[in-house]
């Protein structure tokens, strides 16, 4: 059975420190030993760069905004894809200058939300990011045509060999869902 929230949303804090009770043990632990390395390799069995905060929410964005930036490049894109979740501008500068993983990600969250309406970054249109950004960008102008539109062409937008080049990604993530929607029936 799940808790109900019985604070009036009024009241609420969405920003306040929340408890760590739910993540991992091992890497709450590493975090606290500062044992970058365990922490590495902690994070790839609940998150991804693509999927910041998944079922743990807060915690685990709380738990991404604390990792040290310049000690991996994964933790520089975890960090930054937490500090675009919070707002921190000034944050996720100093991850870009930290040489993230896929940095063309966070450049263009950053670009959608900062940049005037009616521009889809990144500005190649031959970039496979184009299809991750547009939906964000068709949400925030209310361009429900170009919404509807970007949606029908999702259904045949392949993101595997994106997704699973990163090595914050691991292999078996999408692949087993990619093998099975591809077969052809006997």
């Amino acid at each position: 059975m799940t808790a109900v929230a019985t604070t009036p949303p009024s009241e609420i804090d969405l920003w306040a420190p929340v408890a760590r009770d739910a993540l991992p043990k091992a890497l709450v632990e590493a975090m606290e030993r500062r044992d970058w390395a365990t922490v590495r390799d902690q994070p790839g069995t609940v998150m991804d760069g693509m999927t910041t905060d998944g079922a743990y929410g807060r915690a685990l964005l709380q738990l991404a905004l604390e990792l040290r930036i310049g000690v991996d490049p994964i933790f520089d894109s975890d960090r930054g894809a937490a500090s675009i979740d919070h707002g921190d501008w000034d944050g996720l500068r100093r991850c870009l200058a930290g040489g993230p993983v896929e940095s063309v990600q966070l450049f263009g969250m950053r670009d959608v939300l900062l940049a005037p309406l009616n521009q889809v970054a990144p500005k190649d249109p031959a970039s496979a990011y184009v299809m991750l950004f547009e939906p964000y960008e068709y949400q925030l102008s209310q361009m429900a045509g170009n919404f509807r539109r970007w949606a029908r062409a999702m259904l045949s937008f392949q993101a595997i060999e994106l997704v699973c080049a990163r090595p914050d990604v691991p292999a078996c993530t999408f692949f087993p869902s990619w093998r099975w929607s591809t077969k052809t029936p006997s």
